[in-house]
């Protein structure tokens, strides 16, 4: 799916396979490119890539205190 990738012309790919090849796992950040697909590198199937991201939304969330205070304030475990 989607474009060929030179994975021989990518020194981090090459030297992550020969590290795979002994047993060692590589962790490579998967980018900052933006939200567009295809954005991420580091796409080796060798290579574990690990990425964060966020979200648009707020989550309104209330807190009711022992004196009966509320508190509303924004998360993003919904409860």
């Amino acid at each position: 799916v989607g474009d060929n990738y030179a994975f021989d012309k990518d020194t981090l790919a090459i030297g992550s396979f020969h590290a795979m090849s002994k047993g060692i796992i590589t962790v490579a950040s998967g980018g900052n490119r933006g939200p567009s697909p295809g954005q991420a590198c580091n796409i080796a199937p060798w290579i574990f890539t690990v990425a964060a991201s966020s979200t648009d939304r707020k989550f309104v969330t209330k807190v009711v205190t022992g004196d009966g205070k509320t508190i509303v304030g924004t998360s993003i475990n919904v409860v």
